[in-house]
């Protein structure tokens, strides 16, 4: 009796990683329904069809926006159409590239169809959570008369998932003097 109950639940096990199903003739296997990344970052997904039909299939696929809790969106990605031969088999892959957005699990749908059957596939990206900002300008310079003003400006950019809040600025002369402007 124990034997049977642990079959039955490394089945179960089993089965919560590789999703499975048929569409029309074609049997479409998602093993890997979960990646996480940094922005920037490309995941991949991998889709495993067999036509076990006599007839050649034409296989469409199309993705919701992926979003997380508070509604922030990763673009779907594009996947181009296959068809494939009575008995054949292969792998699809699509990527989809993390924007700079926040940390957090985002969820998609991804709808295979043979065009009279269709099966939806949820998916997954977990975004993690990455400290990163860029800055447009490498050098101020504040060369200038000493009745003159000069206006600088510079656009920091949050290149990462988190919300960055606190900021110091500072800067160097070229003389070494550490946060210091000395004017004539």
């Amino acid at each position: 009796m124990k034997k049977i109950i642990i079959s039955i639940l490394l089945v179960f096990v089993l089965g919560l990683s590789l999703t499975s199903a048929a569409v029309g003739d074609v049997t479409v296997t998602f093993s890997d329904t979960e990646e996480t990344g940094n922005p920037a970052d490309t995941v991949s997904y991998t889709l495993s069809l067999e036509n076990t039909g006599l007839n050649e299939s034409t296989i469409s696929f199309t993705s919701t926006v992926l979003t997380d809790a508070s509604s922030n969106e990763i673009s779907a990605p594009t996947i181009d159409d296959v068809t494939y031969s009575a008995g054949a088999s292969a792998d699809v892959s699509y990527s989809v590239t993390i924007p700079s957005t926040a940390a957090g699990d985002y969820t998609g749908t991804l709808t295979v169809s043979d065009g009279a059957n269709s099966e939806d596939f949820s998916y997954t990206i977990t975004v993690s959570s990455v400290d990163s900002f860029s800055l447009d300008a490498s050098e101020i310079n504040l060369e200038m008369l000493s009745d003159e003003e000069e206006d600088s400006s510079f656009t920091i950019t949050n290149d990462g998932s988190t919300t960055l809040s606190s900021w110091t600025v500072s800067f160097e002369s070229e003389d070494g003097d550490a946060d210091k402007i000395e004017d004539s």
